[in-house]
C-alpha cells in the first residue's frame, strides 16, 4: 500500500511538471527600445520572448508618420527583431504576432515608443521632444496593423488572455503514466 502511496505522488509531480511546461507560452520579456521610452533612431527594433518563436513570425514597425518602416524581419533563438529601413521620428508602434517553436501557442502585443527628432511627414515638420512624464501615454492599438503584422486578419490578443491554453496534452499524458504505475504496482504486490 505504501509503495502505491508514493508511486500515485511520483504521477502527480510528473503530471503538475507537464502541465507547467504547457502554460510557458512565447510571453514577452523585454523589447528594445523598452515601451514609452524616448529613444534616438534605432537601427533594429526587437522584442525578447520566453519562448523562440517559429521563422514565420511577423514584427511590423510604424515611424512617427503612420508608414511600415519594417526591412527584414530575423529570427535569433528567443529574439525577434527587425531592421528599420527609412522612417521618420515621431511616435513609433511595434506590432508582433509570434507562433512558439516549443509549442505552438500564438501570442500578439504591440508598444509604442518615442524616437527624438523632428519628422518630416511629406513636408510637414513637427518636432517630438522628450518628456520626462512618468505616465505612459495609452497605447493605440490599430487593427490593420496587427493584421499587418500577422499576416491575416484576425486580430485576438492572447498575451493577456490565457483562455485556449488548457493543457489537454500533458493531463493525457500524466493519466496515462499514472494508469501503467498503477497497473505496474498492482500487478507486483498480486505477483
Amino acid at each position: 500500500m505504501r509503495r502505491l502511496g508514493l508511486s500515485a505522488v511520483f504521477a502527480a509531480v510528473i503530471l503538475c511538471l507537464g502541465m507547467v511546461t504547457a502554460w510557458a507560452h512565447g510571453d514577452v520579456v523585454k523589447t528594445d527600445p523598452k515601451k514609452n521610452a524616448s529613444v534616438a533612431l534605432p537601427e533594429v527594433v526587437s522584442v525578447t520572448l520566453s519562448e523562440a518563436p517559429v521563422p514565420q513570425s511577423r514584427l511590423a514597425i510604424t515611424d512617427g508618420c503612420g508608414r511600415d518602416v519594417t526591412d527584414k524581419v530575423t529570427v535569433r533563438g528567443e529574439v525577434l527583431q527587425a531592421s528599420i529601413g527609412d522612417a521618420q521620428p515621431g511616435k513609433w508602434t511595434a506590432a508582433f504576432r509570434a507562433v512558439s517553436a516549443v509549442d505552438g501557442h500564438q501570442t500578439e502585443d504591440d508598444w509604442s515608443f518615442t524616437i527624438e527628432g523632428i519628422a518630416d511627414c511629406d513636408g510637414d515638420t513637427e518636432e517630438t521632444v522628450p518628456t520626462d512624464d512618468p505616465s505612459p501615454e495609452p497605447t493605440e492599438t490599430r487593427d490593420d496593423d496587427i493584421a499587418n503584422a500577422a499576416g491575416d486578419d484576425s486580430t485576438t490578443n492572447t498575451s493577456d488572455s490565457e483562455e485556449s491554453s488548457f493543457p489537454v496534452v500533458p493531463v493525457v499524458i500524466g493519466g496515462v503514466a499514472l494508469v501503467a504505475v498503477a497497473a505496474a504496482v498492482r500487478a507486483k504486490s498480486a505477483g
